[in-house]
């Protein structure tokens, strides 16, 4: 696509990460420490996080420590 820059965040980043580290990552975007790639990361992995809530792979207590439920 012309005109549109890749991402720095790849879908396999977003699907190896790990509940505890995608919490730590909270943690740093809502303290407004992040840099804009773990921002965008960040957004990522809610997407596909509230996906697999969503699709019932994801417990409830996880949810909610992600902020979706």
């Amino acid at each position: 696509m012309a005109g549109r820059k890749a991402s720095a965040v790849s879908g396999k980043n977003v699907q190896a990460m790990k509940l505890p580290d995608a919490l730590a990552l909270r943690e740093k975007v809502v303290a407004g420490d992040a840099s804009p790639s773990d921002r965008e990361l960040f957004d990522r992995l809610v997407t596909f996080w509230r996906g697999r809530y969503r699709s019932g792979r994801l417990s409830e207590k996880a949810a909610q420590q992600l902020g979706l439920a």
